[in-house]
Protein backbone atom coordinates (compact mmCIF):
# COMPACT_ATOMS: atom_id res chain seq x y z
CA UNK A 1 0.00 0.00 0.00
CA UNK A 2 1.21 3.32 -1.14
CA UNK A 3 1.98 5.83 1.82
CA UNK A 4 1.79 8.73 0.03
CA UNK A 5 -1.39 10.56 0.33
CA UNK A 6 -1.33 12.05 -3.26
CA UNK A 7 -0.30 9.91 -6.29
CA UNK A 8 1.48 13.00 -8.18
CA UNK A 9 4.35 12.66 -5.94
CA UNK A 10 4.57 9.29 -4.84
CA UNK A 11 6.34 7.24 -7.73
CA UNK A 12 9.10 9.83 -8.00
CA UNK A 13 9.64 9.36 -3.83
CA UNK A 14 8.77 5.47 -4.09
CA UNK A 15 11.29 5.28 -7.09
CA UNK A 16 13.87 7.02 -4.82
CA UNK A 17 13.17 5.06 -1.25
CA UNK A 18 13.50 1.56 -3.43
CA UNK A 19 17.28 3.03 -4.88
CA UNK A 20 18.41 4.15 -1.59
CA UNK A 21 17.45 0.79 0.40
CA UNK A 22 18.98 -1.81 -2.20
CA UNK A 23 22.07 0.10 -1.55
CA UNK A 24 21.35 -0.23 1.90
CA UNK A 25 20.02 2.63 3.18
CA UNK A 26 17.02 1.91 5.96
CA UNK A 27 13.35 3.79 5.47
CA UNK A 28 11.10 1.97 7.31
CA UNK A 29 7.71 3.20 5.13
CA UNK A 30 5.83 -0.17 6.04
CA UNK A 31 5.82 0.69 10.01
CA UNK A 32 7.33 3.70 11.06
CA UNK A 33 6.99 6.72 8.24
CA UNK A 34 5.09 7.72 5.85
CA UNK A 35 5.13 10.50 3.31
CA UNK A 36 2.04 13.36 2.67
CA UNK A 37 1.70 16.23 1.06
CA UNK A 38 -0.12 19.34 1.40
CA UNK A 39 -0.96 22.34 -0.44
CA UNK A 40 0.09 24.65 2.60
CA UNK A 41 3.96 22.64 3.47
CA UNK A 42 4.59 20.85 0.31
CA UNK A 43 5.55 16.98 0.96
CA UNK A 44 6.82 15.99 4.70
CA UNK A 45 7.41 13.16 6.28
CA UNK A 46 4.99 11.83 9.40
CA UNK A 47 5.32 9.17 11.95
CA UNK A 48 3.14 6.52 11.59
CA UNK A 49 3.53 5.78 15.16
CA UNK A 50 4.55 7.36 18.58
CA UNK A 51 8.14 7.28 18.54
CA UNK A 52 10.33 7.46 21.29
CA UNK A 53 13.26 10.20 21.39
CA UNK A 54 16.54 9.11 19.31
CA UNK A 55 14.55 6.66 17.33
CA UNK A 56 16.47 6.33 14.52
CA UNK A 57 13.91 6.67 11.53
CA UNK A 58 16.28 6.51 8.56
CA UNK A 59 19.83 5.69 6.99
CA UNK A 60 21.10 7.19 3.98
CA UNK A 61 24.52 5.78 2.86
CA UNK A 62 26.90 8.88 2.40
CA UNK A 63 27.43 7.32 -1.39
CA UNK A 64 23.65 7.98 -2.07
CA UNK A 65 24.07 11.39 -1.33
CA UNK A 66 24.70 14.60 -3.75
CA UNK A 67 28.30 15.77 -2.43
CA UNK A 68 31.04 17.79 -2.92
CA UNK A 69 32.50 13.85 -3.97
CA UNK A 70 29.64 13.11 -6.38
CA UNK A 71 29.74 16.01 -8.26
CA UNK A 72 33.26 16.22 -8.65
CA UNK A 73 33.50 12.32 -9.44
CA UNK A 74 30.81 12.66 -12.27
CA UNK A 75 32.08 11.90 -15.34
CA UNK A 76 30.09 14.77 -17.39
CA UNK A 77 31.32 17.46 -14.85
CA UNK A 78 34.54 16.30 -13.61
CA UNK A 79 36.63 18.62 -16.30
CA UNK A 80 34.96 21.32 -14.81
CA UNK A 81 36.61 21.20 -10.97
CA UNK A 82 40.08 19.95 -13.07
CA UNK A 83 40.12 22.99 -14.75
CA UNK A 84 38.54 25.54 -12.23
CA UNK A 85 39.88 23.86 -9.06
CA UNK A 86 39.11 27.50 -6.92
CA UNK A 87 35.35 26.18 -7.55
CA UNK A 88 36.06 23.68 -4.31
CA UNK A 89 36.33 26.37 -2.35
CA UNK A 90 33.07 27.13 -2.52
CA UNK A 91 31.06 24.00 -1.72
CA UNK A 92 27.47 25.24 -1.80
CA UNK A 93 28.64 26.15 -5.65
CA UNK A 94 29.49 23.05 -6.57
CA UNK A 95 26.13 21.34 -4.79
CA UNK A 96 24.21 24.21 -7.03
CA UNK A 97 26.21 22.84 -10.35
CA UNK A 98 25.38 19.26 -9.92
CA UNK A 99 21.76 19.88 -8.93
CA UNK A 100 21.36 22.06 -12.25
CA UNK A 101 23.14 19.37 -14.51
CA UNK A 102 20.84 16.55 -13.18
CA UNK A 103 17.74 19.40 -13.68
CA UNK A 104 18.68 19.38 -17.29
CA UNK A 105 18.60 16.85 -20.66
CA UNK A 106 22.24 16.68 -20.68
CA UNK A 107 22.15 14.95 -17.05
CA UNK A 108 19.43 12.99 -17.48
CA UNK A 109 21.55 9.62 -16.71
CA UNK A 110 23.15 11.35 -14.11
CA UNK A 111 23.67 9.54 -10.56
CA UNK A 112 21.30 11.82 -8.87
CA UNK A 113 18.94 12.65 -11.47
CA UNK A 114 16.35 10.66 -9.72
CA UNK A 115 16.99 12.62 -6.49
CA UNK A 116 16.21 15.39 -8.21
CA UNK A 117 12.54 14.65 -9.54
CA UNK A 118 11.49 14.71 -6.01
CA UNK A 119 12.43 18.02 -5.54
CA UNK A 120 9.99 21.03 -5.81
CA UNK A 121 9.77 23.23 -9.14
CA UNK A 122 10.39 27.04 -9.15
CA UNK A 123 6.26 27.39 -8.84
CA UNK A 124 6.24 25.23 -6.02
CA UNK A 125 8.97 27.88 -4.09
CA UNK A 126 7.40 30.30 -2.04
CA UNK A 127 10.43 31.92 -0.33
CA UNK A 128 10.79 36.01 -0.82
CA UNK A 129 13.06 34.98 -3.48
CA UNK A 130 10.20 34.34 -5.07
CA UNK A 131 8.07 36.99 -4.62
CA UNK A 132 7.15 39.53 -7.23
CA UNK A 133 9.05 43.33 -6.69
CA UNK A 134 5.41 44.00 -5.69
CA UNK A 135 5.47 41.83 -3.06
CA UNK A 136 8.59 42.38 -1.78
CA UNK A 137 7.92 45.93 -1.68
CA UNK A 138 5.41 45.59 0.98
CA UNK A 139 8.24 44.40 3.28
CA UNK A 140 10.16 47.66 2.61
CA UNK A 141 11.77 49.16 6.17
CA UNK A 142 11.95 45.07 7.40
CA UNK A 143 15.67 43.39 7.69
CA UNK A 144 13.94 40.06 5.28
CA UNK A 145 13.36 42.71 2.57
CA UNK A 146 17.00 44.45 2.48
CA UNK A 147 18.26 40.85 3.02
CA UNK A 148 16.87 39.42 0.01
CA UNK A 149 17.31 42.46 -1.98
CA UNK A 150 20.56 41.52 -1.28
CA UNK A 151 20.78 37.58 -1.93
CA UNK A 152 19.36 38.77 -5.65
CA UNK A 153 22.33 40.86 -6.35
CA UNK A 154 24.84 38.13 -5.07
CA UNK A 155 22.70 35.22 -7.08
CA UNK A 156 22.67 37.54 -10.37
CA UNK A 157 26.49 38.87 -9.95
CA UNK A 158 27.34 34.63 -9.06
CA UNK A 159 25.39 34.05 -12.34
CA UNK A 160 26.97 36.63 -14.44
CA UNK A 161 30.58 36.27 -12.99
CA UNK A 162 30.94 32.67 -12.53
CA UNK A 163 28.12 30.74 -13.74
CA UNK A 164 27.42 32.08 -17.06
CA UNK A 165 31.12 31.54 -18.22
CA UNK A 166 30.66 27.89 -17.12
CA UNK A 167 27.66 27.36 -19.56
CA UNK A 168 29.61 28.57 -22.50
CA UNK A 169 32.86 26.83 -21.96
CA UNK A 170 31.14 23.15 -20.98
CA UNK A 171 27.90 23.08 -22.75
CA UNK A 172 28.37 19.04 -22.84
CA UNK A 173 27.39 19.31 -18.77
CA UNK A 174 25.54 22.42 -19.02
CA UNK A 175 23.41 22.92 -22.00
CA UNK A 176 20.79 25.23 -21.25
CA UNK A 177 21.36 26.48 -18.02
CA UNK A 178 20.01 30.03 -16.94
CA UNK A 179 20.28 32.14 -14.27
CA UNK A 180 16.41 31.01 -12.95
CA UNK A 181 17.83 27.71 -13.18
CA UNK A 182 20.64 28.47 -10.98
CA UNK A 183 18.54 30.25 -8.15
CA UNK A 184 16.14 27.18 -8.00
CA UNK A 185 19.25 25.01 -7.58
CA UNK A 186 21.00 27.79 -4.64
CA UNK A 187 17.44 27.35 -3.05
CA UNK A 188 17.44 23.08 -3.41
CA UNK A 189 21.22 23.93 -1.32
CA UNK A 190 20.10 26.41 1.09
CA UNK A 191 16.73 24.31 2.25
CA UNK A 192 18.24 20.54 1.94
CA UNK A 193 21.98 20.44 2.49
CA UNK A 194 23.06 18.99 5.47
CA UNK A 195 26.68 19.82 7.47
CA UNK A 196 28.42 17.16 8.12
CA UNK A 197 32.37 16.05 9.49
CA UNK A 198 33.59 13.23 7.39
CA UNK A 199 37.31 12.32 7.62
CA UNK A 200 37.73 15.19 9.39
CA UNK A 201 36.50 17.25 7.01
CA UNK A 202 33.32 19.33 6.98
CA UNK A 203 30.89 18.23 4.41
CA UNK A 204 27.73 19.71 3.27
CA UNK A 205 25.73 17.23 1.08
CA UNK A 206 21.83 16.89 0.11
CA UNK A 207 20.48 12.99 1.60
CA UNK A 208 18.09 11.78 -0.39
CA UNK A 209 14.34 10.98 1.49
CA UNK A 210 15.85 12.43 4.42
CA UNK A 211 15.80 15.79 2.70
CA UNK A 212 12.02 15.79 2.65
CA UNK A 213 11.75 16.38 6.38
CA UNK A 214 10.74 19.62 6.98
CA UNK A 215 12.75 22.07 9.09
CA UNK A 216 11.86 23.21 12.40
CA UNK A 217 13.83 25.99 14.52
CA UNK A 218 12.05 25.29 17.44
CA UNK A 219 13.01 21.03 17.89
CA UNK A 220 16.50 21.96 18.56
CA UNK A 221 19.56 24.10 18.27
CA UNK A 222 21.74 22.19 16.17
CA UNK A 223 22.19 20.03 13.24
CA UNK A 224 23.38 17.44 15.52
CA UNK A 225 20.13 17.30 17.33
CA UNK A 226 18.40 15.58 14.55
CA UNK A 227 20.88 14.51 12.84
CA UNK A 228 23.94 12.05 13.10
CA UNK A 229 26.97 10.57 10.69
CA UNK A 230 28.96 7.73 10.68
CA UNK A 231 29.33 6.71 6.93
CA UNK A 232 25.45 7.04 7.11
CA UNK A 233 23.64 10.22 7.17
CA UNK A 234 20.86 9.89 9.68
CA UNK A 235 17.67 11.67 10.92
CA UNK A 236 16.38 10.57 14.34
CA UNK A 237 13.48 11.47 16.21
CA UNK A 238 13.50 13.71 19.42
CA UNK A 239 10.34 13.10 20.81
CA UNK A 240 7.10 12.18 18.78
CA UNK A 241 4.24 10.65 21.35
CA UNK A 242 1.56 10.78 18.86
CA UNK A 243 0.48 9.32 15.58
CA UNK A 244 1.05 11.24 12.85
CA UNK A 245 3.02 13.83 13.96
CA UNK A 246 5.24 15.50 11.23
CA UNK A 247 8.94 14.61 11.80
CA UNK A 248 10.54 17.78 11.87
CA UNK A 249 14.63 18.04 11.68
CA UNK A 250 17.39 20.97 12.02
CA UNK A 251 19.00 21.22 9.06
CA UNK A 252 21.89 24.09 10.66
CA UNK A 253 22.21 26.71 12.72
CA UNK A 254 19.80 30.42 12.27
CA UNK A 255 22.29 32.35 9.64
CA UNK A 256 21.61 34.98 7.01
CA UNK A 257 19.91 32.79 4.59
CA UNK A 258 17.77 31.09 6.98
CA UNK A 259 16.85 34.54 8.66
CA UNK A 260 15.59 35.73 5.16
CA UNK A 261 13.56 32.40 4.45
CA UNK A 262 12.20 31.40 8.26
CA UNK A 263 11.62 34.83 9.63
CA UNK A 264 7.89 35.20 9.16
CA UNK A 265 7.04 31.36 9.22
CA UNK A 266 5.67 30.07 11.98
CA UNK A 267 7.20 29.90 15.17
CA UNK A 268 6.45 26.03 16.75
CA UNK A 269 5.87 24.89 13.07
CA UNK A 270 8.33 25.99 10.24
CA UNK A 271 8.10 24.08 7.45
CA UNK A 272 11.20 24.51 4.86
CA UNK A 273 10.62 27.37 2.63
CA UNK A 274 10.93 25.05 -0.77
CA UNK A 275 7.37 23.42 -0.58
CA UNK A 276 5.40 26.03 1.38
CA UNK A 277 5.93 28.04 4.70
CA UNK A 278 2.90 28.52 7.06
CA UNK A 279 2.77 32.91 6.69
CA UNK A 280 4.33 32.39 3.28
CA UNK A 281 0.57 32.84 1.42
CA UNK A 282 0.06 34.98 -1.49
CA UNK A 283 -2.31 37.28 0.56
CA UNK A 284 -1.10 40.40 0.73
CA UNK A 285 -3.13 41.63 3.75
CA UNK A 286 -1.60 38.94 5.39
CA UNK A 287 1.94 39.27 4.43
CA UNK A 288 1.11 42.92 5.45
CA UNK A 289 -0.46 41.96 9.29
CA UNK A 290 2.88 39.45 9.51
CA UNK A 291 5.48 42.49 8.59
CA UNK A 292 3.63 44.68 11.52
CA UNK A 293 3.92 41.80 13.81
CA UNK A 294 7.24 41.83 13.55
CA UNK A 295 9.62 44.87 14.84
CA UNK A 296 11.51 46.72 12.33
CA UNK A 297 15.50 46.57 12.21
Amino acid sequence: MSSFTTESVSDDIETLVKRVVNHGGEINTNKMLSFRKSAEEGVGVFAKEALEQATVVMKIPYADCISVDSVTQCEALSCIFTEQPGLLEYPDEVLAIGLMHAALPCGASCGWADHVLTMPQANEINSTLYWTEEELEELNGCTVYHLTSMMKRQIAADWEGIHSALVEAYPQALRGATQELYRWALSMVYSRAVGLHRKNVYSRVIAPVLDLANHSPSVGSETADTFHYNEEVCLFALSYKCTWAYIYAVYMRLYIYILVLHIFSNRTSSSDFHPRVPGFTPCGSRRTNIRHIWPLS
